[in-house]
């Protein structure tokens, strides 16, 4: 199981290259206890992937959970927040909508140095460990700017730097209602975890969750670990009766009763699926794309993403392949269709008559065929050098 790091010793902004830091969202009025609303202005439209709802953000949206073990890392040197790049990165990169993070080792403070960094593309919610916020525990919840909303969005606190609820309103009026767990390490530990989540729960007047994401450093189900073995049976219990009492199910367990993935590797190279996505009963049939994936965040733990797309969400195919624009004055593609194109002319003129194996539609789209082809061997080589 992951352990407590020290505090990182090295303070400051981000190296050389970082973007100039812009001020914070503020906030309008005074927050309840233990809850926190922002409201942020809409999002610049920059990507153009994916059909968008009239207000420029998606109707489905790509969801992921990850333990990032600590702020910081060797692969990213020393800062105090030099991790939260590759978490952008991965943002933009697997299209990810949102991202729940578990042993964040994030302050207040940090939160919002990284926030005002990344501000122009993600929000973070953000609840740290109360007495060791920079070396234990923490949890956070990652919003892409680019793929949702984030005004109006409200933040709970159910349990500081181990369980957050967040609410994001959604198009048609109704709002995905998501947990963020990060579950102690100790089993023992875990009756009263899980009692004291369902307290607050009640306490706080919430309305039943849509989906629970997080490390939840056990399992339910022997096929989950690897050498196969249950997990303490008062800890198992414990979670079983918070899920009942939520009405949350594994749907990923329920799609896949025999498969065995797994998100964590210990030590004496034991493996667990200790990460994982609950849902409720009708937002596990919007679920899909399903995945367990090394991360580029650096982390011991694995990736664990899935699509929501609600029943009322359109349709979204692959879309329609165009020509790179950057490629329209390439000289060499240009004469390598221009090859092409004089051999087709040579085949049309050659045509038998009546010939259905072989006619002027059968060549047309095998040239067009041939000619994406090209377009994209010389994307490959040649837009990269723009983006270098």
């Amino acid at each position: 199981m992951p352990t407590e790091e020290p505090p990182d010793d090295a303070q400051g902004p981000l190296p050389g290259g970082t973007p100039e830091p812009q001020d914070p969202p503020a906030t309008q009025g005074d927050p309840p206890p233990n809850r926190t609303e922002r409201n942020t202005t809409n999002p610049d439209q920059t990507d153009l992937g994916n059909m968008p709802t009239p207000n420029g953000h998606r109707a489905n949206v790509r969801l992921a959970t990850l333990n990032m073990r600590g702020r910081s890392s060797q692969l990213t040197g020393t800062g105090p927040i030099l991790k939260w790049t590759t978490i952008a990165k991965a943002l933009r990169s697997r299209q990810i909508g949102i991202l729940a993070l578990q042993e964040t080792h994030l302050s207040d403070e940090l939160a919002m140095q990284a926030e005002q960094i990344f501000s122009r593309r993600l929000t973070i919610y953000n609840s740290p460990d109360p007495e060791n916020p920079t070396s234990s525990a923490g949890v956070a919840f990652v919003i892409n700017k680019e793929k949702l909303d984030t005004n109006n969005i409200t933040l709970t606190t159910l349990i500081p730097g181990r369980a957050i609820f967040l609410s994001i309103p959604r198009k048609h009026g109704d709002t995905l209602h998501l947990v963020n767990i990060y579950a102690p390490n100790d089993l023992s530990q875990h009756a009263g975890f899980w009692a004291d989540v369902v307290t607050q729960w009640s306490t706080h007047h919430l309305p039943p969750p849509n989906m629970m994401l997080g490390d939840f450093n056990m399992v339910e189900d022997p096929l989950d670990r690897s050498p196969a073995r249950p997990d303490s049976e008062p800890a198992t219990a414990a979670l079983r009766l918070c899920r009942q009492s939520l009405d949350l199910q594994d749907i990923w367990r329920q799609t896949f009763p025999d498969r065995r993935s797994f998100t964590y590797t210990s030590a004496h190279n034991t493996m667990s699926r200790i990460d994982r996505i609950y849902a409720d009963p009708d937002t596990g049939k919007c679920l899909s794309d399903w995945s367990v994936e090394p991360s580029e965040i650096p982390s011991d733990h694995r990736m664990t993403l899935v699509r929501f797309a609600p029943q009322h969400a359109p349709f979204i195919g692959k879309g329609r392949w165009s020509w790179p624009l950057g490629l329209l004055h390439d000289k060499p593609l240009n004469r390598t269709i221009h090859t092409l194109g004089l051999e087709l002319q040579e085949q049309l003129g050659a045509l038998p008559v009546h010939d259905r194996t072989s006619n002027a539609q059968i060549l047309w789209q095998q040239f067009k065929d041939r000619i994406k082809k090209e377009a994209g061997t010389a994307a490959k080589s040649q837009l990269c050098k723009i983006s270098k």
